[in-house]
């Protein structure tokens, strides 16, 4: 079976800091990334802070630091879920994207110890099975893709 170990050059599209557009709350937003980050906000002002970050990278760096809502660790995969199907469902020519990668498995392999969401590859941790939620999520959403057309 056909692996997608990284979302880089042709699967650039994966990754939540991919430069698409995206309505959430009635207002534009300029990657998925930033609503997630925002998301983690307790409070309207950082919430409305990340969504300005002139960068996803800026974004995450914000929601490092912002005070988080208390549930955060009890729904983030839910959120993480609803933002990831905004961005395809939004987005006809990323869904379609995602169809073509058909049966293949989606790791977001990366290289920032992030074995939650991916699967970090560095010497570090090499020895660490990531969870990869983020790689489950989108192949839960191209199976539903499937199921549903």
């Amino acid at each position: 079976m056909n692996t997608i170990s990284k979302f880089e050059n042709e699967f650039y599209f994966l990754s939540n800091f991919y430069p698409r557009q995206i309505e959430y709350k009635k207002l534009i937003w300029p990657t998925s990334e930033h609503i997630y980050q925002a998301c983690k906000a307790k409070t309207e002002e950082d919430f409305m802070r990340i969504r300005e970050a002139v960068t996803p990278g800026q974004a995450r760096k914000l929601g490092r630091k912002i005070a988080i809502r208390p549930d955060w660790f009890n729904i983030r995969l839910e959120v993480m879920v609803g933002v990831v199907t905004l961005k395809f469902d939004q987005h006809i020519d990323l869904k379609q994207k995602l169809l073509n990668t058909e049966e293949a498995i989606l790791i977001e392999g990366n290289f920032w110890h992030d074995n939650f969401w991916g699967d970090c590859y560095c010497r570090k941790c090499i020895n660490i099975k990531g969870l990869n939620y983020l790689g489950r999520i989108l192949m839960g959403l191209k199976k539903s893709y499937v199921v549903s057309s």
